[in-house]
Formats: C-alpha cells, structure tokens, sequence
C-alpha cells in the first residue's frame, strides 16, 4: 500500500504538469485493463470496486467496432466515449465481469494470448495466475456483446521476431481462438504494444485493426492498424483515471514505453 501511495503521488503531480500542457481533445478513447479483482497486488490487477467505480465515471461504454467506424473521415469528430479492452485473458478478469457487462449491456473486447490459455496459466512478477478456460470462452461467445481479438500466442514482441516467426504467432493464435469462439477473430493488440512498420505490414495481412501504445484518443483519420490504448493502473485513483482520459498523463505513457523499449533491447522480456 506504501508503494502504490507514492506512485499515486508521483502520478499526481505527472498529471499537475500534463493537464497544463495539454487539454482534452475530443474523441473516443480505448482504454486498457487486464486483470480484475484478482488481489495479487500488482499495478494491472485493478480492484472491483475501483474498477466498478471507473466503468461509471468513463462516459458511453462504445464497442470496439464502434471506434473503427469513427476511423472514417464522415464520422462526427465530437464522437466520444470509451472502449474497453482486456489483455491476455485472466481468469479473474472473466469471472468478475462477464456478468456485469451482460446486466448493464456493456460491450468488451478481450485480446487472448492462446499459448497461455492452452497452458492454463499466466506468469506475471506476482507468480502464476489462472487463465480463462476455452469452455468459458465458448459461453461467453454467446452474447454478442462480447468481441475477441489475438493478443499473439506466446506474448513475445513482435519487434524482435522474424517475419516468419510473426506470421505463425498471428495464425496460431487465430486458429485457436476461432475454434474457441465459433468466430471471426479480426482485430489484434500487440504485446506491450510494441511495432514498428515492418510489423505493421504482416498485421495487416491478417486483421482489420491493431491496438499499439500511445494514450491518444480515436477519430476520424485514425489508421486502424495504429490504435492507441490508455493504460489502467491500480494507482489510478479517480483523479488520475480522469486525467488519463484527459490526456494529462502522457509523460507516464513515455516513461513506459522506454522502458519496455530498454528492457527488450538488453534481453530481458518486460513483464506482466
């Protein structure tokens, strides 16, 4: 608790700093979550009644599909609203959810990393967490609120792989999501949203979208393979979650993003 003080302080006065450099601009913002209610303590483990309590003070809950279509250039450009996005597939994360996002129809993607899911398992620097089941996956498929998209198969950045290597990651995994789900799987979320143009283009030739790094909202013009997520934090008391949709929080967006950058340029895989 001590340390999620002074990194909500630290936070504070990031977003003191960021709210007078830059001020809200209009659009739909896709927003980040991974882990819910699972208690382990760790910055994408968000606690239920904080996470409850953003999904009332974050607008209109939109669908994924919903903000490809702003991408348009014949979309309103004061369209807004968010967007929520899942990572991974905690266990967890369903168990919490499912069944509030079914009584208040409110629409979710959930980007699966299959090898995890195949494996039961998911490491994170906390230990080991259960991953959703492929027979959770089918019920949930039922409800067409849900929609599931590829968040690779081993969870590796694509920067660092080969085309080949890349190609598998992207097939594999929408293999076995399709068969989990009876679907189309079209949409994909890189691992920690690191890309760069020549992964750009081998996405491409599978999905219709893809979610990279970078806290910038969705409107007309936004290439769909160039989505930029907001992040969500256990430190984010309501204030900050505010001020990430403000945008005010952009100089803890380029903080992590070197960081996984330095981490994957010495060797070392960023972690969960």
């Amino acid at each position: 608790m001590v340390r999620n003080s002074k990194r909500t302080a630290l936070k504070r006065a990031a977003a003191t700093v960021g709210s007078r450099v830059r001020r809200r601009v209009p659009g739909i913002r896709v927003l980040i979550y991974h882990w819910i209610g699972g208690n382990s303590g760790l910055q994408l483990d968000i606690p239920l009644p904080a996470f409850t309590e953003q999904l009332r003070s974050a607008g209109q809950h939109l669908s994924l599909g919903d903000a490809l279509r702003a991408c348009g250039t014949g979309t309103d450009p004061e369209i807004s609203g968010t967007v929520l996005t899942f990572d991974d597939g905690f266990a967890d994360t369903f168990a919490n959810c499912l069944t509030l996002f079914s009584d208040e129809g409110i629409p979710a993607t959930f980007y699966l990393t299959t090898g995890d899911i195949v494996r039961g398992w998911i490491w994170t620097s906390a230990g080991v967490a259960k991953a959703v089941s492929p027979q959770l996956l089918r019920e949930a498929a039922a409800n067409p609120l849900f929609n599931f998209g590829s968040h690779s198969h081993s969870h590796r950045p694509l920067v660092g792989l080969s085309g080949a290597e890349i190609h598998e990651e992207l097939t594999r995994s929408r293999s076995l999501i399709e068969d989990w789900v009876g679907r189309s799987v079209d949409d994909f979320a890189y691992p920690k949203g690191l890309w760069n143009e020549r992964t750009n283009e081998i996405v491409r030739l599978h999905f219709r979208s893809a979610g990279i790094s970078g806290s910038r909202p969705v409107g007309p013009g936004t290439d769909p393979y160039r989505l930029r997520r907001y992040p969500i934090q256990a430190s984010d008391d309501p204030m900050l979650f505010r001020a990430k949709l403000d945008g005010a929080m952009f100089l803890e967006d380029s903080a992590r993003s070197a960081r996984d950058r330095l981490l994957r340029l010495t060797g070392r895989q960023p972690r969960r």
